[in-house]
């Protein structure tokens, strides 16, 4: 995948939760690959009241399919993807002094990037209105636009799939996981139509993880 691909899909998840959180520290999503190139395991990048936190480069447990499951070290999730998994933490502390956490699983093959994030906070309640929110803001940058509910164990929210304005197909999920509110995104330059099988196959291995800090 080029390098501005990956940015634009990493642009339409990092734009969506800023807007959402009501953060004045919107994640770069520049920073992301910056942070997973040049920082070691532990190290953060911090900018004004923000930090960017690469908590794991590189990992997961490869299975005999050749797909990787790692666990966020403090999203409290795990997920499998089709290729190493980087783990990071994006905090800041937003308008009226609300911390906001973002932790993030990101993997990417030749063509596709897969990445999940859950955001805790403590602004808002989180209920069926803001995954609404989340995935109009979602729609109305993208066109061929499709949407439906969907449940996964105890979670349940919409999934949905487009072209952003860009040209970049996309596919992605957003739910309630607890209090967090998370969302799972997979973008290609290369075209698909509604949620491809490797994307199938990511959404429905997400599942929570007892004993990580939610």
């Amino acid at each position: 995948m080029t390098a501005a691909a990956r940015t634009k899909l990493m642009a339409c998840v990092a734009l969506t939760y800023a807007s959402v959180a009501y953060t004045q520290a919107p994640l770069d999503p520049a920073s992301i690959d910056t942070a997973v190139a040049n920082l070691e395991v532990g190290q953060s990048l911090t900018q004004g009241n923000s930090k960017l936190t690469l908590n794991q480069r590189a990992t997961g447990t490869k299975d005999e399919k050749g797909w990787f499951t790692a666990t966020s070290s403090r999203g409290g999730f795990a997920v499998r993807f089709p290729a190493p998994i980087n783990d990071l933490t994006y905090s800041v502390v937003a308008e009226g002094g609300v911390q906001i956490e973002e932790n993030m699983l990101t993997s990417e093959t030749a063509t596709t990037r897969f990445m999940v994030m859950c955001m805790k906070q403590a602004a808002f309640p989180v209920s069926a209105e803001i995954i609404d929110r989340t995935v109009g803001m979602v729609e109305s940058q993208s066109h061929q636009f499709k949407s439906e509910h969907f449940k996964n164990g105890s979670m349940a929210g919409l999934q949905y799939s487009g072209i952003d304005a860009a040209g970049l197909y996309f596919a992605g999920q957003t739910f309630v996981m607890a209090k967090q509110i998370c969302q799972f995104m997979v973008g290609s330059p290369d075209a698909f139509q509604g949620i491809p099988p490797d994307a199938r196959t990511a959404f429905d291995s997400f599942r929570t993880v007892s004993g990580v800090n939610k």
